[in-house]
């Protein structure tokens, strides 16, 4: 359980904010306050931040817990996914390899470095991610993902393969993949954007 995290992860990567892009964020207090120390005084910030979707200060916090306890792996976990959340992919790509390097099989973190790879353009990188994404999580939207970025590489065989497997999915007539359409998102029936796709692809 990731901690403190109340956020929804979104499945397709966001445009990059990082590093100069971003608005700075406020100054978080280096001094103990209210009779707490300082690592309860960066939960505390952690919560409230969270709390109010400000997760560039919930960053500056996260960053702080990890230099003060970086045996609790919770919290760097929480920070590769909090950078996710607000588009810093530089950034939640660095943290990511950092776990990775340590546990290279945690599904979450996995997703993290993918999504952050695709953003950055580094499509190679985020189709070797995908595909040991797909290994351990078998979900048919990383195949799906799989393929897509097999199809930007050009590796039209590959992609051929991988869409056609796809059909092959348990839960391919029920499962949904949220998409931006008409400047809204949306969920579309994932058998329904595979005929789409690979009308288009093939």
């Amino acid at each position: 359980m990731y901690v403190l995290l109340r956020v929804r992860f979104r499945y397709l990567p966001k445009k990059d904010k990082s590093p100069a892009a971003t608005t700075p964020a406020p100054a978080v207090a280096t001094t103990p306050n209210d009779g707490g120390d300082m690592l309860e005084v960066q939960k505390k910030v952690l919560k409230q931040a969270l709390r109010y979707g400000d997760f560039s200060t919930a960053a500056i916090a996260l960053n702080y817990i990890v230099a003060i306890k970086p045996e609790q792996k919770e919290y760097k976990d929480t920070l590769a996914l909090v950078y996710a959340e607000f588009g810093a992919n530089v950034q939640a790509l660095s943290v990511a390899k950092d776990i990775l390097a340590v546990d290279p099989n945690k599904p979450a973190i996995l997703e993290v470095a993918a999504n952050s790879e695709e953003a950055l353009g580094l499509i190679k990188e985020a189709l070797e991610d995908y595909e040991k994404l797909f290994k351990i999580s078998g979900k048919t939207y990383h195949q799906y993902k799989v393929a897509t970025m097999q199809y930007y590489l050009k590796r039209f065989g590959e992609c051929a393969i991988t869409l056609n497997g796809l059909l092959n999915a348990k839960d391919v007539s029920t499962e949904k993949i949220s998409m931006n359409y008409d400047r809204q998102r949306q969920k579309f029936p994932f058998l329904q954007r595979y005929i789409t796709c690979a009308a288009w692809w093939l």
